[in-house]
C-alpha cells in the first residue's frame, strides 16, 4: 500500500476526501490528516508518505510554501494540490514544485480517481530500480543516476551494501532508509542513509558475514558521489567478510590489506605505508577490528578461498596461491581452523546450486584484490 496523508485547514474536507473513493482498492492507504500545515510538515518529515494531498490556500502556510520546505528537508513524496479556487498562477507554482496533480473543491470523483490512477503509475516508475554500469563513466554522471544518489541521500550518514541475494537483509525503514538499485555484475544493492552512524553500526553489528548469503557494507560516507570508492568497499566487505572498523585509521588499513592480500607485505611494510610504528600499529588495529591483523589477514584469505570454492571450479592450488600460500598443507589447515573441514570437503558438501548468485568473484574489482603472506606479519 502506499501511503497518503491529507492536509485542509478545513475537517469537512479532510472527511469527504477520504470517503469520496476507495483508498484500499486501489492501493493506497491514508496513514494521517491534519488542518495545521506547520504540525503536518513536522509529521510528514517523520512518517515520509508516498503521496501527499495538501489545500493550497491555508492559514500559517500555503501549500506551495509547504512544498517548498518539504524539499528542503529531502522529502520526495509526489505532491497533489487542491483549492477551491481556479487559480491558475497557484497552479503554474504547483508544477514548479513538481506537483503531480491540480484538483479542485467540489471534488469530483472521477477527477480524484484519475489523479489516483497517474500516481500509481508515476510512484511504480520512480520505484523501479535504477540500473548502473560501473565499467562506464558516463553512466554515473547520467542525470537519472544523479537524481537517485540525490533522493537517496535523505539523512546525512550514507552507505553502500552489497548482498548475495535481495533478501540476505532487512533494515527497519524508521532508523534507516534503503533505495535499491541495479548494479551490472551484482544480485542485489542498496544505498543506505541514516541520521547518524550508530543506527548504520546497529544494522552492520546484526550481520554475520557469511560465504553463502553474503552482505558487504562500504564505510560511511556523507553522500553518494563518491559511489565508485563506496563500491569498492562494498565489494572488499562482501568477498572478504568483514565489516569495516567505525575507526577511519583501522578500517583504512583493512581496506588496504584487502587490496594487497597476494603480496608478501611485511608488518614493517605496513607501518611504513601509514607512517606508524609497529607497536602502535598493532595495538590500535586489535584495539578497533578486535583482531589481531595476523588473524584479519588470515580470516579474510580464508574466507574469499570459501567464496570461491563455492562460485569457480578453480584448482584448490590455484586458489590457494592466488591468496599468496605457496605451501598448499598450510592453506589447508588455515581453512579447516576456520570451517572444520579441508578445502575440498568443504566444496563437496555445499550444494553450489543452491548458491544462485549471478556474478563470477573470478574478477574481483580493481583495488579490491592482492594478498598479504599472514606467516610474515
Amino acid at each position: 500500500m502506499y501511503r497518503v496523508v491529507l492536509i485542509d485547514d478545513e475537517p469537512w474536507v479532510l472527511s469527504g476526501l477520504e470517503e469520496l473513493i476507495d483508498w484500499n482498492k486501489s492501493g493506497f492507504t491514508i496513514v494521517a490528516k491534519f488542518t495545521d500545515p506547520e504540525v503536518a510538515l513536522e509529521q510528514i518529515i517523520r512518517i515520509r508518505p508516498d503521496v501527499i494531498f495538501t489545500d493550497i490556500r491555508m492559514p500559517k502556510m500555503s501549500g506551495v510554501q509547504l512544498t517548498a520546505s518539504l524539499k528542503e528537508n529531502n522529502i520526495d513524496s509526489e505532491i497533489v494540490f487542491i483549492s477551491a479556487y481556479r487559480d491558475f498562477e497557484a497552479a503554474r507554482k504547483a508544477l514548479e514544485y513538481g506537483a503531480c496533480q491540480y484538483i479542485l473543491k467540489p471534488f469530483d470523483q472521477n477527477e480524484v480517481e484519475n489523479a489516483i490512477r497517474l500516481l500509481n503509475e508515476k510512484i511504480k516508475k520512480r520505484n523501479r530500480p535504477v540500473s548502473i554500469n560501473p565499467d562506464e563513466p558516463d553512466n554515473l554522471i547520467s542525470a537519472e543516476t544523479e537524481q537517485l544518489f540525490r533522493t537517496a541521500a535523505r539523512y546525512p550518514i550514507c552507505c553502500l551494501v552489497l548482498c548475495d541475494h535481495p533478501n540476505a537483509i532487512s533494515f527497519d525503514q524508521g532508523l534507516v532508509t534503503g533505495t535499491p538499485l541495479l548494479i551490472k555484475g551484482e544480485p542485489a544493492a542498496f544505498l543506505l542513509s541514516a541520521k547518524t552512524k550508530e543506527y548504520i553500526h546497529l544494522l552492520t553489528s546484526s550481520i554475520k558475514p557469511e560465504p553463502l548469503n553474503g552482505v558487504g557494507f562500504s564505510r560511511l560516507y556523507s553522500d553518494f558521489t563518491t559511489f565508485p570508492e563506496m563500491l569498492n568497499d562494498a565489494k572488499c566487505s562482501l568477498n572478504f567478510g568483514f565489516i569495516f572498523s567505525k575507526n577511519p585509521l583501522a578500517a583504512e588499513i583493512q581496506l588496504f590489506l584487502c587490496s594487497t592480500v597476494s603480496t608478501n607485505l611485511t608488518l614493517t611494510d605496513l607501518a611504513s605505508e601509514f607512517y606508524l610504528s609497529e607497536t602502535y600499529l598493532s595495538a590500535m588495529f586489535k584495539k578497533n577490528t578486535g583482531r589481531t591483523i595476523t588473524n584479519f589477514i588470515q580470516d579474510i584469505k580464508t574466507f574469499y578461498a570459501a567464496r570461491l570454492l563455492l562460485t569457480t571450479d578453480l584448482d584448490l592450488k590455484d586458489i590457494a596461491l592466488q591468496l599468496g600460500y605457496t605451501d598448499y598443507s598450510y592453506f589447508g589447515r588455515l581453512f579447516k581452523r576456520n570451517y572444520g573441514v579441508s578445502p575440498s570437503l568443504y566444496r563437496e558438501k555445499i550444494n553450489r546450486d543452491s548458491y544462485t548468485t549471478s556474478h563470477s568473484l573470478r574478477d574481483v574489482s580493481r583495488g579490491c584484490f592482492g594478498t598479504v603472506s599472514s606467516t610474515e606479519v
